[in-house]
């Protein structure tokens, strides 16, 4: 019986959010307005942004993907450096994920690659908010049954917005909420992602 309630929560809350999923990507762009607006037009967005600057490396577990009426689970690590020394508070990388994609009882695995740059605002890299935008490619071998969906190869763009909060040393959580386009378009939160400040 409590698994059956869990199964119905879920269902449930899936439902609410694929119901309301262009209200989330509307609310989502205008947040990122918001900050952009921010970082081009306020004096004090660069003498806040990070100082300390540096290369990280991330890891992305436990991404809950929302595409329609599909689901995905993604892991992946990751690497940022700054290009510019002059400008501490911008980096460039990109990353390696592994998606598992589901519908209706069949999954399909891809992998997906993210390249471009990020921007952070903060006192140090370690706890900072940072948005990163950049070029999405996608590569898999299946497709899955779901008429609403695209082929699951394709090259679109990112976009993620999140905040780094420091557990100990160079270590830090940096969960984010995003939106990638390659292939088809779904939304994707990383609540666990974890990096390491070099």
């Amino acid at each position: 019986i409590i698994e059956v309630s869990k199964i119905r929560t879920i269902s449930r809350i899936r439902h609410y959010l694929l119901r309301n999923f262009a209200l989330l990507q509307f609310t989502f762009a205008v947040t990122t307005l918001g900050f952009f607006s921010t970082l081009l037009f306020s004096d004090q967005a660069f003498a806040q942004s990070t100082s300390g600057g540096g290369s990280e490396f991330f890891m992305n577990a436990g991404s809950l993907g929302f595409s329609k009426s599909a689901t995905e689970f993604d892991v992946g690590p990751g690497f940022q450096f700054t290009p510019f020394p002059t400008f501490s508070w911008l980096q460039a990388g990109g990353e390696v994920t592994y998606q598992k994609i589901s519908y209706e009882g069949s999954s399909a695995s891809n992998l997906l690659f993210l390249v471009g740059p990020t921007a952070n605002i903060g006192p140090i890299l370690a706890d900072s908010f940072f948005i990163s935008l950049g070029v999405a490619y996608r590569s898999g071998s299946a497709q899955l049954p779901d008429p609403t969906a695209t082929d699951p190869n394709g090259l679109g763009f990112y976009f993620f917005a999140g905040k780094r909060f420091p557990i100990g040393g160079s270590l830090s959580l940096r969960p984010s909420l995003g939106v990638v386009s390659c292939g088809t378009t779904g939304m994707v939160f990383r609540p666990f992602a974890i990096s390491y400040a070099l």
